[in-house]
């Protein structure tokens, strides 16, 4: 099962138009590692962001870092809201401490109808 960041703040909501860029990076510890980057539209729509899941396999001598970029298209020219969520999970069950993390959103909310 996936879950939320530390502290459950792994949520943001944005009004873009056109393309969304969202870095994920994060420092761990512990077992390999899944993320997944779940986009919900106003209409309750969900996705999940191409290419999908991103594994990570920490080195195990200590904390180690990890960084991720997802494009969400959103092919719309209409301004509206997504809430972006970055989920991640262990894979085979065995323990993965997120230490911190981080989540960077880049969109344009100001843009003429039809021009990308």
């Amino acid at each position: 099962m996936f879950s939320r960041g530390p502290g459950g703040r792994s949520c943001t909501r944005t009004l873009p138009v056109f393309p969304i860029v969202v870095d994920a990076s994060a420092v761990l510890t512990g077992a390999p590692v899944e993320f997944r980057l779940k986009s919900t539209n106003v209409g309750e729509q969900v996705d999940y962001s191409k290419p999908g899941r991103a594994s990570f396999v920490p080195n195990g001598g200590g904390p180690d870092s990890f960084s991720f970029t997802w494009i969400e298209k959103n092919q719309s020219a209409a301004v509206h809201v997504n809430q972006l969520q970055l989920q991640w999970r262990s894979p085979s069950g065995d323990q993965v401490t997120m230490l911190r993390g981080d989540l960077a959103v880049t969109y344009d909310a100001d843009a003429c109808i039809g021009q990308p």
